[in-house]
């Protein structure tokens, strides 16, 4: 039987082959260069008008820019790339970035082409991030690196904007967890526990401030006014694969703060920077004066890691189930708690980028307000009665 070729005016061609229809059409690629493609229809869409109809929004895609060639990059090649040279984040997220996509995305999805992926294909690394139990925090910035990765290869015309694979997939829901901090007098069994170590003041302005580990690793002594007793946090410092300990500025403008300290902290850190001075003064050069208010016994800048192994050790040795991240919770559940200070004032000092933030997390702190609010009204209504 001969097989007849129809040939559409500037859209390509098609013909029958059996119960299939072959379309025949051709696109520009990335360097100017002229790509034949081809494309089958089957069952129901083996029509006639089908064809027609599946070459002309062909055509009308190449017009709009919504249909092009495949390059062949692949999503782990793209990533590279795009991580390095595109994306405008500090160095630290940048990282961030590249560890998520290693940890979450399988070997055979970073080497497929960015033009074969499917909804599907992003859709199971999300699922799979599911049920092996990831938090949904975590399987929301899977998300956010995945959409970032694909937007950016529609703007770099690496795929049509049709072809982005995010386009419907929605970030799993944040569900906003009660924070259960431990109790004050718990922290306190292990405050005690670590009185003997190198960084047991550092402990306790984690504690006296709510700061994050990694501001008071960077904090240096310019960052400290006794006189005043206030502490600027400007700086954080992260540990980078292959790059050692990086000194950054925060993330958000919100974590440029300065804080007011008490009087045994302050004092607590006067006998800390003296005893500093002692002993660089006396190491004859083997201590090292870093600027730094926490350091290395050479004095060079410490890993806030080491923070987190030193706590993590003395609460096990006490029996007390607490982060040291935790102590950052104990400071705010307690100023709420007791009323010491307002939503607005909590997220000043943990440097929150909102207070919308800082409620999410600690409203459950603040039991009584509402039956006060309630109370407050009550009195207002009777007086009017």
């Amino acid at each position: 039987m001969k097989t007849h070729i129809r040939r559409e005016r500037g859209s390509g061609s098609w013909r029958k082959r059996g119960k299939s229809i072959l379309l025949t059409y051709s696109i520009t690629g990335p360097g100017g260069e002229r790509q034949q493609m081809f494309e089958t229809l089957t069952g129901p869409d083996a029509t006639e008008k089908k064809a027609k109809d599946r070459l002309a929004a062909i055509r009308t895609g190449v017009v709009n820019g919504e249909v092009m060639a495949p390059t062949g990059e692949t999503l782990g090649g793209w990533a590279e790339y795009w991580i390095e040279n595109v994306l405008e984040a500090k160095e630290q997220t940048r990282h961030w970035y590249a560890r998520m996509l290693r940890q979450y995305v399988p070997e055979k999805l970073l080497s497929k082409r960015l033009s074969d992926f499917k909804t599907a294909d992003v859709q199971a690394v999300l699922t799979k991030a599911r049920k092996d139990g990831y938090a949904v925090a975590t399987r929301r910035r899977v998300h956010a690196v995945l959409s970032g990765l694909f937007k950016g290869s529609v703007t770099a015309k690496k795929i049509a904007p049709g072809l982005n694979p995010m386009l419907g997939i929605k970030a799993p829901k944040l569900e906003h967890k009660r924070v259960e901090a431990p109790t004050l007098d718990d922290v306190m069994k292990v405050m005690r526990d670590v009185q003997h170590l190198p960084y047991s003041v550092a402990y306790h302005v984690l504690l006296a401030i709510g700061a994050r580990r990694a501001e008071v690793a960077a904090l240096t002594w310019e960052d400290v006014d006794l006189d005043a007793r206030t502490i600027h946090i400007s700086k954080s410092i992260t540990r980078i694969k292959g790059k050692g300990l990086i000194v950054d500025t925060p993330k958000t403008m919100a974590g440029v703060r300065t804080v007011h300290i008490d009087r045994v902290t302050a004092n607590a850190l006067r006998t800390h920077r003296a005893e500093q001075a002692a002993r660089v003064l006396a190491s004859g050069g083997a201590v090292v004066d870093s600027g730094y208010a926490f350091t290395l016994e050479n004095g060079t800048v410490i890993d806030p890691q080491n923070l987190t192994q030193g706590w993590r050790k003395a609460a096990k040795r006490v029996g007390v189930k607490a982060r040291l991240h935790d102590l950052r919770h104990v400071h705010a559940t307690y100023l709420l708690g007791k009323g010491l200070a307002s939503v607005k004032e909590v997220q000043v000092r943990l440097g929150h980028s909102s207070a919308a933030t800082t409620l999410s997390v600690y409203s459950h702190i603040l039991p009584g307000r509402d039956e006060q609010v309630a109370d407050a009204f009550g009195a207002i209504m009777g007086g009017a009665g």
